[in-house]
């Protein structure tokens, strides 16, 4: 499929749902890996040709053509500064669950906000380094103060602890469209009820959520892969909780995640 006639399709689909496409504010990106030079490229719409930007905001989540989460990264952490002294302030006047509700109201809304999509991003650290300072200012506790036997009490997911929570819900609940080994073998092995992990030719869609879901979800046992929604929820939950995972890396290295 061409641009244009894609275009055309775009087009055609927003009039039969009777919408329009304002030429002005639509933005065309083209997405490539980080050493493939921009190109120039025309794209009409309306007879008007489109603005061909670099990044661009979409439902809140700053995309960047070359795959890059700085740019969301940095807004993020700018709006989590705020949240995070919002906490402190209201803290200071009313008591720990009233700060925890702010917490989770504010701060863990928008820390959460499309964390499938960019919580693997090397530049996380210093949205961790926020998350602490909101904790610490929820129970008051020192700058310097270690958060990690803490985290394990409070019934607050850390950074990396949410990204994995998000990866394995998002796997769960759509089970139907993922592959499992059974479904290509016929041999009854131990990891027949395993996901099947697609070969991709570029790292940044195996390092992606579409690789990292499926290598996360099948480090849970089957038994646990069979739970109802709730069940597998609550019980995710409670374990990501008592392990209190201060990196991916933690998750990844740890042989026994799920007990």
């Amino acid at each position: 499929m061409t641009k244009y006639s894609a275009i055309s399709k775009i087009v055609n689909w927003f009039n039969v749902n009777n919408l329009y496409l304002n030429g002005t504010k639509t933005k065309c990106m083209k997405f490539m890996t980080p050493n493939v030079k921009q190109l120039t490229t025309n794209v009409i719409l309306n007879g008007k040709k489109l603005n061909l930007v670099d990044t661009t905001i979409f439902l809140g989540i700053n995309l960047d053509a070359k795959f890059q989460w700085s740019p969301h990264i940095s807004k993020l952490a700018s709006r989590l500064s705020s949240a995070a002294y919002a906490v402190k302030k209201i803290r200071s006047l009313t008591s720990v669950e009233t700060a925890r509700l702010v917490y989770f109201s504010y701060f863990h809304s928008i820390m959460s906000y499309g964390i499938l999509l960019w919580g693997h991003a090397a530049d996380t650290e210093i949205i961790f380094v926020l998350q602490k300072r909101a904790i610490r200012a929820i129970y008051d506790l020192k700058p310097k103060e270690s958060l990690r036997q803490k985290f394990k009490k409070i019934d607050i997911l850390t950074l990396a602890s949410q990204y994995i929570y998000e990866n394995v819900m998002y796997v769960h609940k759509n089970k139907s469209s993922f592959t499992k080994i059974s479904d290509i073998h016929s041999v009854n092995t131990r990891n027949r009820h395993k996901l099947v992990v697609p070969v991709t030719r570029l790292h940044q869609v195996s390092n992606s959520f579409l690789g990292r879901c499926i290598r996360f979800y099948n480090k849970i046992p089957e038994n646990i892969q069979s739970l109802t929604c709730s069940k597998f929820k609550n019980f995710i939950k409670l374990s990501l909780y008592k392990k209190g995972y201060y990196n991916i890396k933690e998750f990844i290295d740890d042989n026994n995640p799920w007990k």
